[in-house]
């Protein structure tokens, strides 16, 4: 097992480090529904976390919580849960999710967006939170965050996760403006060692479609989330 250095956001919240643990037990042992809850409760921690640090920043902001579509119904819920526990309005707290498809283009890997749910609010001197269940080489933030941005004028970002490889926050940052990029803000709990091959060790115990109970990228891409129907049922009148 390579090495994992805690940050002191896990450290000052006795919750972290034995979810952190679920996520690297084996299938057998945590299968997808508590690997799932898990997840949404570290996405509770982030949240307190976030406000820990940012209260005040947050106060009177849109907030947007962007997500990939297999981190919606866990990670990004918790987020979501803890920013209304804490008692800000659910009136100013947006949603965007994103599903990516993971291809290779002249050797390069890259995600684009094969599929979108958006809901409106004024984007001016918003506040970003951008979730993601590990981040290694950043790429699908990149294309998530780069398309949320977009004709946007973003006052602040926050990126958080679970577990973060060592490396990827100056990656990641090097991908943005410097401008744009000194509005960044990390929140994660974990750092891990580098690592060949799509495995982080330990990571989040795998291969996180798998570990959510998705078939695999196919699957995770076919699935419309819970979180998605229930505020497209709120923002869209229309819908269905």
């Amino acid at each position: 097992m390579n090495s994992r250095e805690f940050t002191s956001f896990a450290e000052r919240d006795p919750a972290v480090k034995p979810l952190l643990e679920q996520l690297i037990q084996p299938v057998e042992v945590v299968p997808s529904e508590p690997y799932q809850a898990a997840m949404r409760e570290l996405g509770r921690c982030l949240s307190r976390s976030l406000l820990e640090q940012h209260a005040a920043a947050l106060q009177e902001k849109d907030i947007c919580l962007i997500s990939t579509v297999e981190d919606a119904d866990f990670l990004a819920a918790g987020v979501l849960d803890g920013l209304v526990e804490s008692g800000l309005p659910e009136s100013r707290l947006f949603f965007q999710c994103y599903w990516n498809e993971r291809v290779r283009e002249g050797g390069v890997s890259i995600t684009p967006v094969i599929r979108q749910y958006v809901e409106p609010f004024e984007q001016h001197k918003a506040a970003y939170i951008v979730v993601k269940s590990i981040i290694s080489s950043g790429c699908v933030i990149r294309t998530n965050l780069t398309r949320a941005l977009t004709g946007a004028e973003a006052d602040s970002v926050y990126i958080l996760s679970p577990v973060m490889v060592e490396g990827a926050q100056v990656r990641l940052t090097q991908e943005f403006p410097p401008e744009l990029a000194a509005r960044f803000s990390y929140i994660w709990f974990a750092t891990d060692a580098a690592t060949e091959g799509d495995i982080v060790t330990p990571g989040v115990g795998g291969l996180v479609y798998d570990r959510l109970g998705f078939d695999g990228e196919v699957g995770k891409n076919t699935h419309t989330p819970r979180i998605v129907k229930q505020r497209r049922r709120t923002h869209f009148s229309c819908a269905a």
